[in-house]
């Protein structure tokens, strides 16, 4: 076995921080773009409160972009029971 360079990655290494707010709108909310001169932002905006939360991290003001940092996994599995089972366990894994 060689040693190699590249650190191990894990499952829940593709996690996202709390700084994120990715989960689906409650029926008292809705999601909400502002269009603004370098960037758009989009929120969660609760209508009884009219409280927004951002979806994605704030990023610096001067930033051309909205760059956002993140490890992403991409899974290409078909129907079958083995493709049903990889997306099983992606989904249930970090509940």
């Amino acid at each position: 076995m060689t040693r190699n360079s590249t650190p191990r990655v894990s499952v829940p290494s593709f996690a996202l921080s709390e700084d994120f707010t990715v989960r689906p709108v409650a029926a008292n909310e809705g999601r909400k773009t502002v269009t603004g001169a370098n960037r758009d932002i989009s929120y969660i905006v609760n209508k009884d409160t009219n409280v927004r939360t951002p979806i994605l991290p704030p990023v610096l003001e001067d930033a051309p972009f909205n760059l956002v940092m993140v490890p992403l996994l991409v899974l290409m599995l078909d129907q079958g029971s083995p493709g049903e089972a990889g997306v099983a366990f992606m989904m249930f894994f970090l509940h």
